[in-house]
Order: C-alpha cells, then sequence, then structure tokens
C-alpha cells in the first residue's frame, strides 16, 4: 500500500525499534516501479541497515526472488537467509490405502484403525485437505464392514463435500459408489440406483475409467439381480463385466463376475452349473490372492446349493466351520447374521424349531434391527412366524 520506496523508506524509519518487519504484497508495483524500488534498496543498505537494527522479513513470490538478486544484487549479498514456502508444482503423492486389506482385518485391527483416524481428524485442519477427505472415506469404509452404517453414511457424506471443493472427480465418484452400496445394503434400491446412474458411471465414462465403470456396472447388475430382473443382470455380467476383467488381468474382479453369475444360475435352477463355476472358477483364485472373506462367502453359496440339494450335513458344516469363524473374526456382524440366518435355515428344515427360533430372535433380528435393514428384519420375521406356525402357535 506505500506504493514506492520513498515511502516504504519513511515507513520504516517510524518504526523505531521495531524487532521484526514484515514486508508484503511488493509483487503489487508496476514493473518500473519495481524496478526502482529494487534499485532504491541496493543504493541505500547501509541507511537500511541502521534504520532497522532488528529483522526485515520480505516476502517474494518466487520470481521476484530472482529480479531481486539481480537488480539488488549487492543488497542480496547482505541477506542473512532465504526460506522457500513455495508449494511444489507436482501434487504431493497420496498415501494408498489397501481396501482388500481393511476388509480382511481383523475387527481388533479395525477397532484400532478407527481409533487412530479418528483422533487424525479430531487435530487436523478445518479446512478441506485431500489427506483428511481420504481418511474420511477409509472411515466410512471400516464403519461399514462392522455394521456402523449410520457413522458410515455420516462419513462418506463429509468425504464427498471434501472432495468436491477439492475437484477431486475421481476420489468424489468412488465414495458415493460407497454410499449407494452402502444403501443398497439397507434395500434402498431406488435412491443407490440412481447415484450408480447419474453420479458415478457418467464420471468414469468421461475419465475412460474402463475398470471402475465394470465395477459400477456389476453393482447396478446387483440391484436388478435383487429386484428378480435376472436377464438384464446376467447380460451386464457377461458383456459388460467379465470381458473387462479378463482383458486386465483382475483375478479378484473376474471371481466376483463369476459368482455373482452363479448366483444368476442358482435362481434359475441350475444348481450343478453353479456349483461347478464356483469350486473351480472363483473359490480357488480367491484363495491364492489370500481374500479370505470372499472365499468364505463362496463357501456360503456353496452351502446353499448343497442345502438345495439336501444335503444338510455336509451344508451345515461349510458354514459353521468355513464361513461363521471369518466373519466373527473379521468383525463383520451383517454377514455373520446372514450366516446364521443360513443355518437356523438348516436347522428348522430338521425339525429343530427352537434352536432356530433362538438364533433367528437373538443372532439375526436385533442385528437387522440395529443395520436398519428394513428388508432382513422383514424376510427374519417371517422366518420366525414360519416356526411358530410350524409348532402350532
Amino acid at each position: 500500500e506505500l506504493g514506492n520506496f520513498d515511502a516504504f523508506e519513511t515507513e520504516l524509519e517510524n518504526q523505531g525499534q521495531a524487532r521484526i518487519l514484515h514486508l508484503i504484497n511488493l509483487e503489487s508495483l508496476g514493473k518500473s516501479e519495481l524496478h526502482a524500488f529494487f534499485k532504491g534498496l541496493n543504493y541505500h543498505r547501509e541507511h537500511i541497515a541502521r534504520t532497522c537494527p532488528g529483522i526485515l522479513a520480505f516476502w517474494l513470490p518466487e520470481p521476484l526472488v530472482r529480479e531481486m538478486a539481480l537488480q539488488a544484487a549487492d543488497f542480496w549479498a547482505w541477506r542473512e537467509q532465504v526460506l522457500d514456502f513455495t508449494v511444489p508444482l507436482e501434487p504431493v503423492e497420496r498415501m494408498p490405502v489397501d481396501w482388500v486389506k481393511n476388509q480382511n482385518m481383523a475387527v481388533q485391527g479395525k477397532q484400532e484403525r478407527i481409533k487412530e483416524i479418528e483422533e487424525f481428524l479430531a487435530r487436523a485442519a478445518e479446512q478441506s485437505l485431500l489427506s483428511s477427505a481420504d481418511l474420511k472415506r477409509e472411515l466410512g469404509n471400516l464403519y461399514k464392514s462392522i455394521g456402523e452404517y449410520s457413522k458410515a453414511e455420516q462419513m462418506f457424506t463429509e468425504a464427498i463435500a471434501d472432495y468436491r471443493n477439492l475437484d477431486e472427480a475421481k476420489s468424489c465418484a468412488y465414495t458415493r459408489e460407497g454410499l449407494a452400496q452402502l444403501l443398497s445394503d439397507q434395500g434402498e434400491y431406488d435412491d443407490a440406483l440412481r447415484i450408480f446412474k447419474e453420479q458415478v458411471l457418467p464420471v468414469y465414462e468421461r475419465l475412460g475409467d474402463v475398470q471402475a465403470k465394470a465395477v459400477t456396472m456389476g453393482k447396478i447388475a446387483d440391484i436388478l439381480q435383487a429386484r428378480g430382473e435376472l436377464d438384464k443382470a446376467l447380460e451386464i455380467r457377461q458383456q459388460e463385466e467379465l470381458p473387462v476383467y479378463e482383458r486386465l488381468g483382475d483375478v479378484r474382479g473376474k471371481a466376483v463376475t463369476e459368482r455373482k453369475i452363479a448366483d444368476i444360475l442358482i435362481s434359475r435352477g441350475q444348481l450343478d452349473d453353479a456349483l461347478k463355476i464356483l469350486q473351480e472358477d472363483c473359490i480357488p483364485p480367491m484363495k491364492k490372492i489370500g481374500a479370505v472373506r470372499d472365499v468364505a462367502v463362496f463357501q456360503g453359496i456353496v452351502a446353499d446349493i448343497l442345502q438345495a440339494r439336501g444335503e444338510l450335513d455336509k451344508a451345515l458344516e461349510i458354514l459353521q466351520q468355513e464361513e461363521l469363524p471369518v466373519f466373527e473374526r473379521l468383525g463383520d456382524v451383517q454377514a455373520k447374521a446372514v450366516t446364521m440366518g443360513k443355518i437356523a435355515d438348516i436347522l428348522q428344515a430338521r425339525g429343530e424349531f427352537d434352536k432356530a427360533l433362538e438364533i433367528r430372535q437373538q443372532e439375526e433380528l436385533p442385528v437387522y434391527e440395529r443395520l436398519g435393514d428394513v428388508r432382513e428384519k422383514a424376510v427374519t420375521m417371517g422366518k420366525i412366524a414360519d416356526i411358530l406356525q410350524d409348532r402350532g402357535e
């Protein structure tokens, strides 16, 4: 605001014995005024040194640092030090998150990671930062994995807002995908489908991210399948998903898609074909990459097929020994509740009504009520009614 070197020198004398003075906004001067300012610094350096007994700090954008060094070389030689606060031109590399590892982490590890992130975010700056947004997204996924759905939704929503402020389109789309999946898991299919189609898919198409697009198409197929639109779902699996994963060499993506094709075949009554896909194309590759949760899910579907064939003992053994311990270790309360429900189905089919009823009322229903999963709660209530009817009540 002083405008020229003479005004600056006068103000410097007025400051008296100030210990430190900051000179800011020098870049606002025009070219000729700036040249005169540097010339004045160079010629009056001894007078400036006598007038300012403390520290005189110049805040200069990088181009002006070079100009001062050239145009006021003698004054520049008297400098005590140069501190560099410039922002790197290249973005700082983000810390990668191993989402599969987080999903397969034991519940104690998840709780420790949640506490770690919450403590960091409590100390973080108020403004949107990429690191904070990434941590909120990770926290949302961790909350979802242990059944804390309302907290997960809150974290996803906050992360989306941060990514939008930072113009991080891809990360924003990934997080919206997580939010839509959360809604879908709670039976809110219309809202989930709208987010997938209107807010996620267009971003991946615009960015040319074929893998992310394939994942999203698969989640749309999940909803269609849940609605009973099997032909449309199967078409997406076979034409939009599987070829992409095969071309990219994505082992997990291909195995998950094969499993979902098997689900459709089961719905159509093609049990032998579905069992072959699970045992040959799904479980072995997932064991190889250490995806323990996925292996447990696939084993559960094998148990479903065995149960449908009437092989109840084999099915029960898989559920109790191969599937349930994994979900308990991971702290996946929803998956555990689903598995307990399958065990109750078998007990009910055997006529062990008391044991089945106990599981329905104590292991399933409270979980679905806490998660707000109205569909599964209704299904479980229906099965409780079936047991009561079978007992003559």
